[in-house]
């Protein structure tokens, strides 16, 4: 008798963002892997789309059958219909499940499950270079695709293009916010020293380039909100795609726009072609958001050229120091 199959489901929280959800579906295609099961991908319910029985992934990405030598599913589907009760997660089994295995036919993981914490004690680099190949696995669907081709050849073409991707989170990241401290946002509130330090970090990601190269080089932003992008415009030599964000304050995941003509689903085509778009470029400035993984990642850090903007801060190795300094005493 052929036994009968498992899955481990990939059912992200409604708020979870594009880059730490493609970081989860392959830490789930590697977990699954182990475990031998097939992955469902049930990405509905998701806050950027007000229809809640569609599924983000099909909707807007190609869906390949396999990843990675594991056969993936998409909800709804046969062998998963509907979606699972809101308290189901074993993430904090995850590793009881490796060492003991699981009978139950559908292991769900929801809270963030990257290969990071699916495999805590794995190799790093080991973890990069799977995180590059499942990268190749992701593409857009053709109707997203044009969109991002039609823009790379209308400004991308003979330019040398640093990609700035530093997210300022429209509220999400202000104190009291369950994501405060993710990124520093006080660096944005000064605002000419932070378009200095843009300026500095562009001079240095082009300071290697033959003299004609480096005058005719641009930078391409991607912003999360509408004061990021009007603070970027007011650099030189800069193109930018997405021009309508949410409403200020209330975070980077909504749905509910009343710009004539632009709905949910635009703004997450806005989104997926920044993304795609941040990796088309030959170098990088960013922040430590999920959002520009694919591009680091895929591009291997831009083969070294790509910058942690908050380094270009006193404050980020004062206190990179004292967090040393602690892990030192606490030994």
């Amino acid at each position: 008798m052929t036994p009968a199959r498992r899955y481990v489901v990939t059912h992200p929280h409604p708020w979870s963002g594009i880059g730490s959800n493609l970081l989860s579906l392959a830490g789930t295609i590697w977990f699954a892997r182990q475990l031998d099961r097939d992955v469902i991908v049930d990405w509905r319910g998701l806050s950027h789309l007000k229809d809640p029985s569609l599924n983000y992934f099909t909707e807007f990405l190609e869906a390949p059958p396999v990843i990675q030598g594991v056969r993936i599913h998409y909800a709804p589907c046969e062998a998963w219909p509907g979606p699972p009760e809101p308290d189901v997660d074993h993430l904090p089994e995850a590793a009881a499940i490796l060492k003991s295995g699981d009978d139950r036919p559908h292991i769900v993981l929801s809270a963030y499950h990257g290969l990071n914490r699916l495999d805590a004690k794995g190799d790093l680099a080991r973890q990069f270079w799977i995180l590059k190949d499942f990268y190749s696995y992701i593409q857009p669907r053709d109707f997203v695709k044009r969109g991002i081709d039609a823009f790379a050849d209308a400004h991308f073409r003979d330019s040398f293009v640093v990609g700035v991707n530093l997210a300022q989170g429209n509220g999400e990241f202000a104190k009291g916010q369950p994501y405060h401290g993710r990124v520093n946002t006080d660096i944005f509130s000064r605002e000419q020293t932070f378009l200095r330090r843009v300026r500095l970090a562009y001079r240095l990601a082009i300071n290697g380039l033959p003299k004609y190269l480096r005058k005719s080089a641009k930078i391409f932003f991607a912003a999360d909100s509408q004061m990021m992008h009007d603070l970027l415009s007011q650099l030189p030599n800069t193109v930018t795609r997405r021009k309508v964000f949410p409403p200020p304050g209330v975070g980077r995941y909504f749905s509910d726009y009343k710009d004539p003509g632009y709905t949910d689903r635009d703004a997450i085509v806005d989104a997926l072609s920044d993304m795609f778009l941040l990796a088309r470029c030959q170098a990088m400035i960013r922040n430590d958001t999920a959002f520009n993984y694919y591009a680091r990642i895929s591009t291997a850090s831009f083969n070294g050229n790509c910058r942690d903007f908050e380094t270009l801060y006193a404050k980020y190795w004062s206190r990179a120091v004292i967090n040393r300094g602690k892990r030192y005493l606490s030994r």
